[in-house]
């Protein structure tokens, strides 16, 4: 796992409390310091959160059910 996938995967089970989530971000090119990344996580029964990274840090997320 890249940071991104790391410090999302961390705020769903910290700040959250929600196991069983697979964190991923789309591989960029470049750096992602001081720049915005979606990073989305999928559970088994197909819900999902979309995440913003952002300097270290998730700074907004918003959880869809398919």
């Amino acid at each position: 796992m890249i940071k991104p996938e790391l410090v999302a995967q961390k705020f769903l089970e910290e700040e959250l409390g929600l196991d069983g989530f697979e964190a991923y971000i789309r591989v960029s090119n470049g750096s992602l310091r001081g720049k915005e990344a979606a990073v989305r996580a999928y559970d088994e029964s197909g819900i999902f959160i979309l995440m913003t990274y952002k300097n270290s840090q998730i700074v907004s997320y918003e959880i869809k059910d398919n």
